[in-house]
This record gives structure tokens, sequence and C-alpha cells, in this order.
């Protein structure tokens, strides 16, 4: 599945509960520097390397992540399954998502925790702001009023990476999805299983407009919308 660089967990004890970040990274050497070090303080940070060909790897581990090196691709929610398992592993009580290409301040991690130790179940973000490229603002829109229709629960923004979960929920959540799916399904699950779900809003940052969903990956996750609340009601 993957290699595993570093050793140890560190434990974050006291306010917070026991918390580790994942961050699945394909290439994202520019960024994922400043991602590491503005999490640490949160607690575990491990980084899910999704078949990098630059040096995603070894920023990450200079940062002070614990690093899981996927051999090729294979897609987002791929990755975050291979970081749930080592968190599950490690005994945290809490997950955070975070992307891996800049577009989350790791300064809003802390106000997703003050939710679930709030009593949430999970705590999904959403993104706001004008930088946001048309086209996607668009896609985030069509695909926001399908979900709605679809599984009855009001989401601004289906596809944000930026979310907290309690792990003992995991099994209620778990998703299928190798791809970006990921993010609606996680939410699509959550809201059919009716646990307590916090919504935050959050700035977005764009790097580089290029990178993420493309109209492509925009129409899959319609199609596969679709598909789950056919296979949920039958």
């Amino acid at each position: 599945m993957g290699k595993a660089f570093n050793n140890g967990y560190p434990r974050l004890l006291g306010n917070r509960l026991k918390t580790s970040v994942i961050i699945p990274a394909h290439n994202e050497g520019k960024h994922i520097y400043d991602i590491v070090e503005g999490c640490k303080q949160y607690g575990n940070v491990i980084v899910v390397d999704d078949g990098s060909t630059d040096d995603t790897a070894k920023i990450s581990m200079k940062a002070g992540a614990h690093v899981l090196k996927l051999s090729k691709k294979m897609g987002k929610g791929f990755a975050l399954r291979v970081g749930i398992e080592r968190v599950i592993e490690n005994g945290s009580e809490t997950v955070v998502f975070i992307d891996g290409d800049g577009q989350h301040r790791p300064e809003d991690v802390s106000r997703l925790l003050d939710k679930i130790n709030g009593g949430a179940d999970i705590v999904l973000a959403q993104r706001q702001g004008e930088h946001m490229p048309s086209i996607k603002r668009f896609g985030n829109w069509f695909l926001q009023r399908v979900f709605n229709s679809l599984f009855g629960y009001f989401m601004e923004d289906t596809q944000c990476g930026l979310k907290a979960m309690k792990v003992e929920r995991v099994n209620n959540i778990m998703w299928e999805s190798n791809g970006y799916f990921v993010d609606t399904e996680i939410a699509a699950r959550a809201s059919i299983n009716s646990l307590k779900i916090e919504q935050i809003k959050i700035p977005i940052i764009y790097h580089d407009p290029t990178k993420g969903t493309t109209v492509l990956d925009g129409v899959r996750i319609f199609v596969k919308m679709l598909s789950l609340r056919w296979r949920i009601k039958n």
C-alpha cells in the first residue's frame, strides 16, 4: 500500500482531544512545509504522499510530519483511507483532513476542533470568497443543489477538503471513492446516518486555479451522487 517514514506519534493532551491531521498530497512540494508546520500544534501530522514525483515526501518529513509514501498516484479518496487506517492504529480520538495545495489556512483547524469538542460528530468547512474561478463556482453551485435535493441536507460546498470528525464515527461515513468524490461521499454518508453535523465558513486561497477538480471531475461527481443515492434507497 505505502511505505511509512519517521517513527513515533506525539500526542496532544490537555483541552483538546488527541488529534491527528491527515494531509493528502500529490506534487505539493511548494506548499506542504507551511501546511505541516501550521498543523503540528494540533497533534500528529500524517502526510499521505499520493505518488508524487517531486520532493513532497522529503519536505514533509523536514517539517516534522509522519509520511506514508504511495508508490503511484491512487487518488485522494484512497490516500485518505490509507491515512485513516494509521490514525485508528494510533488511537487518536479526532481526525482532521486538510488539502495539501495550500488553499486552506491551518489556523482554521482550531475552529473545527472547537466544534468537535462542543459535541459535533463531524465538522465540514464551506469555502467563501471572490477568488474562486467562475467555472469552479458554478460547478460547486450546481453540485450543491443536486446534493441538497438527493440527500435532504443543505450544503453550501460539497467539495471542500477541510473537515474534522470523531474517529469513533468513521465507520458511519467510510467512503468507497478513490478520487475527488470522497468529499461529497463523506458529507452524504454523514447526513444519511444522522450524524451531528456542523458547518463553518472559511476563506479560500487559490494558488493555482488549474489544480483540483476539473469539469470532467464535476460530471463524475454528479453521476456518483445519483449512483450513491440509488444504492442507498435499494
